[in-house]
C-alpha cells in the first residue's frame, strides 16, 4: 500500500543541501526547492529516512516528513 507524505527541509552547509535535494528528487515530486511531495510504499518511507539520516547533521539541519494518509 502506497501512502503520501510531504517532506521539507532546512539544511544549513550548500553541499549537504545539494545532496539531500538530489536525494529527494529519487522520492518524490518537487513543489518547491525545499519541499517535496512523495508517494512512498512502506519500505521506500524507511529507506528514505535512513537516507536522509545519513546525510544531515542533526544539530544544524532540519527535516519534516508528514504522513498525509
Amino acid at each position: 500500500m502506497r501512502r503520501c507524505y510531504l517532506a521539507a527541509y532546512d539544511i544549513c552547509d550548500p553541499k549537504r543541501l545539494r545532496k539531500v535535494h538530489k536525494l529527494m528528487k529519487g522520492y518524490g515530486e518537487k513543489w518547491q526547492y525545499s519541499i517535496f511531495f512523495c508517494v512512498l510504499k512502506d519500505i521506500d518511507f524507511v529507506r528514505l529516512k535512513s537516507d536522509v539520516r545519513e546525510l544531515i547533521k542533526n544539530d544544524e539541519d532540519q527535516v519534516l516528513i508528514i504522513d498525509l494518509g
